[in-house]
């Protein structure tokens, strides 16, 4: 599943940055057949964004699955 969603991570950071924001998060997400709402997705942006800038990287985001997702 990490390889999996280390892919995902790559096909919705369309811009190559190496961080997605909530919409692209959204989308990862929701590609790994997990249902969450907007609300819950902004609050674990909060939580996991370690520089405040508003967007969620590639550590970040396999973090947020192992901790919500893959236990």
């Amino acid at each position: 599943p990490r390889e999996e969603a280390s892919i995902a991570f790559d096909c919705f950071d369309v811009n190559n940055k190496g961080k997605l924001g909530l919409t692209e998060l959204k989308l990862a997400i929701r590609e790994l057949d997990t249902k969450i709402s907007e609300t819950d997705l902004q609050h674990i942006i909060d939580e996991f964004d370690k520089d405040g800038d508003g967007y969620i990287k590639k550590d970040d985001f396999l973090a947020i699955l192992d901790e919500y997702y893959f236990n």
